[in-house]
């Protein structure tokens, strides 16, 4: 099936006849609030147009789920472009905030034109009984390297998805038992075709276990309770540890209700979660609308 060529790197490919950064009729003030891969690039291309932005963050560095991505073993050159943006946004004079909360006070007081709102979106936790058990934990939790994962130990990630896929790659080189469990017909959504086939040739050859067109129903203490969305057969597996990566919830709206009348741009995964390219591709359109 034919797609339309896409660059992380290079926004203007797919873009060529269309594409231009032409100066802005009227130099305004921007905020921009959320550092992620979207935020990063709408700071970039407002500030070409000649507005004065700034870019603001509650972690130390910029990137958002950069981050995270780069803890997968075939990801780390994810930095590398996180990097290059935080550079060429201080080189253009973008303003910098990191390690900073943004409420609404803030905006307010900043007072800008326009404000881009890229916060991003939070996990979504489903309701399957058991989720909140002390087992269950977000994927993120384990790329962050906040919990200890030993050899040998049975891992069972709900969620096929780009995260749950880069989850199961950190657990493998970890040395556990990884099973993925989806409810779709295949696992890896959000990853380029390409990546996607040569990373999930990979895992298998590690040992990973994949089952598709499955709905968990249930979580207990040691396993992981499964039915066919074709059949309705149940099935348990084993499971030392669960983690969830079933999906995002856009926290852009929320965030944008309280900053009142003035101009908000959502970009990224605060308006629709999808994947690294569509966030660059969001963050460029929310610059160039400026």
């Amino acid at each position: 099936q034919a797609q339309e060529a896409r660059c992380a790197v290079n926004r203007e490919v797919g873009r060529e006849l269309g594409w231009e950064i032409g100066e802005a009729a009227v130099a305004k003030r921007v905020m921009v609030v959320g550092g992620g891969p979207a935020g990063m690039e709408a700071a970039r291309i407002a500030r070409l147009r000649g507005h004065d932005v700034s870019i603001w963050d509650r972690e130390p560095e910029l990137g958002g789920k950069l981050d995270v991505a780069s803890r997968a073993p075939s990801k780390h050159t994810v930095l590398d472009f996180r990097d290059y943006q935080a550079r060429k946004l201080a080189e253009l004079g973008v303003h910098i905030h990191t390690s900073s909360v943004v409420t609404s006070e803030l905006v307010a007081a900043e007072n800008p034109d326009v404000v881009v709102v890229s916060v991003g979106a939070d996990p979504l936790i489903p309701p399957i009984p058991g989720a909140d058990g002390p087992n269950v934990l977000d994927a993120q939790e384990i790329l962050h390297g906040r919990v200890a994962v030993a050899p040998g130990e049975k891992v069972v990630i709900v969620g096929g998805s780009a995260t749950g896929c880069e989850t199961a790659e950190w657990l493998l080189g970890a040395g556990a038992e990884v099973t993925i469990v989806e409810m779709l017909p295949t696992v890896g959504q959000g990853i380029e075709l390409i990546t996607r086939k040569h990373l999930l040739a990979e895992l298998k050859e590690q040992g990973l276990t994949i089952i598709t067109r499955a709905k968990v129903t249930m979580i207990d203490a040691n396993e992981v309770i499964y039915e066919s969305v074709e059949t309705g057969a149940q099935a348990a597996i084993p499971a030392d540890r669960v983690a969830m990566a079933v999906g995002w919830r856009p926290q852009g709206e929320k965030f944008a209700a309280d900053l009142g009348s003035r101009t908000v741009i959502l970009a990224g995964d605060a308006a629709r979660p999808a994947d690294f390219v569509a966030a660059i591709q969001a963050g460029a359109n929310a610059g160039l609308a400026i």
